[in-house]
């Protein structure tokens, strides 16, 4: 009987620490994935600006040198506070708009000014 008590604590023991080695790794492989993913994000809105002509950025108030720093910039502030604010908001949405999208969305602000 003590025996198996003993054997049963050494078993628990061991399980715990494998939890603990794998938690571990699980949280490391998590965070590697997560900085992949945030690094792909940034390199994407870096690229979309970059397709902007400069006329474009001169609407949102960027200058092509200014880009990259934008962006990171962007990216601290939202993460300081859990999104990003207004003007913020528009350099990452223009950062994402495609051709069609933009001309649609340009009218659409045409149209809002009028009203």
């Amino acid at each position: 009987m003590v025996y198996e008590r003993d054997f049963e604590t050494r078993e628990n023991t061991f399980d715990r620490r494998w939890r603990r080695v794998l938690t571990g790794i699980v949280a490391a492989v998590g965070a590697a994935v997560q900085g992949f993913v945030q690094w792909r994000r940034r390199h994407a809105a870096i690229n979309a600006l970059y397709a902007l002509d400069d006329a474009m950025l001169k609407d949102i108030g960027l200058h092509r040198s200014q880009i990259v720093d934008a962006v990171y910039r962007t990216e601290q502030r939202g993460i300081a506070r859990g999104r990003p604010n207004h003007e913020e908001a528009e350099v990452l949405e223009a950062s994402t708009r495609t051709g069609d999208d933009r001309s649609r969305n340009d009218e659409a602000d045409t149209e809002r000014k009028a009203a």
